[in-house]
C-alpha cells in the first residue's frame, strides 16, 4: 500500500532520525526503536536501532498490530490530533518468543496528515540485573568523562565515586571556607542526582562525618 508524499513530508520524517538514535542510546540495547514512513506501508522502516529485537531492518514493514490500528483511522479523523496518536502500551512476543512491551507514536505533517510513526519495543524478558545495568554510567565511547574512565560496579560504588570527585572539586575552590565545604559537596552531589538513589543520604552523611539531618537541611536550602 502506497501513498503520495511530497518532499516536505519526507524531510519532516528525516528530522526524527536523531530521535530514534537518542531514544535507543538512553534506553539501552534491549530497546528497539524504528522510524516508519507511511509512503510505502509494505517497506515502511526508514531508520531503526537494535533491529535484532524484532528481526527487522531498513525496508521492513510495521508490526501487524500497528498497521491494523492505522488502517482503522477514518479519513474524517486524519486531520485531527487525538489521544490515539499514541498507540499502546501493548504487549506481545518477538520471533524468539521474548516478551515485548511496546508503544507507537504517530507523526503528522503541517496539515495534520499522519505520515509516519515511531515504534518502541522493549524486551522485558531479560534478567532484571541486566536491564538495570543499562542505566548505570559507562565509559563506552568515552562519553562519561566525569567518572574518570571508571565504571561503578554497583550503586554504592557509584555514590563513593561521585563523592570523591565532588570532594576533589570543592577542595580546589580556595574561596570556600571549611565550614561551608560539606554544603558545597552536597550541592554538587544533588546536581548529579545522587540523592535520588535510595540510602544515599545516610551513606554521604557517614562519609562526611555529618548527621543525616544536616544533609537534609543542606538539601532543603538548595531546593528553597
Amino acid at each position: 500500500m502506497k501513498d503520495f508524499f511530497d518532499e516536505q513530508d519526507r524531510q519532516i520524517l528525516e528530522t526524527y532520525i536523531p530521535v530514534v538514535k537518542g531514544i535507543s542510546l538512553v534506553s539501552g540495547p534491549n530497546c528497539e526503536v524504528s522510524l516508519h514512513s507511511l509512503e510505502n506501508m509494505d517497506h515502511s522502516v526508514i531508520a531503526i536501532e537494535n533491529g535484532f529485537i524484532t528481526g527487522r531492518k531498513i525496508g521492513s514493514g510495521m508490526i501487524p498490530l500497528i498497521r491494523d490500528r492505522l488502517a482503522e483511522y477514518s479519513h474524517e479523523h486524519l486531520g485531527e490530533k487525538t489521544e490515539e496518536d499514541v498507540i499502546g502500551i501493548f504487549y506481545g512476543f518477538n520471533h524468539n518468543g521474548h516478551s515485548l512491551k511496546s508503544v507507537a507514536i504517530l507523526l503528522r505533517n503541517h496539515t495534520q496528515k499522519i505520515i509516519g510513526c515511531i515504534e518502541v519495543h522493549i524486551d522485558v524478558s531479560i534478567p532484571l540485573n541486566e536491564f538495570i545495568k543499562n542505566f548505570f554510567p559507562s565509559v563506552n565511547g568515552g562519553m562519561m568523562e566525569e567518572f574518570n574512565e571508571r565504571t561503578p560496579s554497583d550503586v554504592d560504588q557509584l555514590i563513593f565515586n561521585s563523592l570523591e570527585e565532588a570532594t576533589s572539586h570543592v577542595n580546589m575552590m580556595k574561596e570556600i571556607s571549611a565550614s561551608e565545604r560539606n554544603r558545597h559537596i552536597v550541592r554538587e552531589l544533588n546536581d548529579r542526582g545522587i540523592f535520588n538513589i535510595r540510602g544515599a543520604v545516610e551513606t554521604i552523611a557517614k562519609q562526611l562525618g555529618a548527621s543525616r539531618y544536616t544533609i537534609y537541611n543542606y538539601l532543603r536550602d538548595i531546593k528553597y
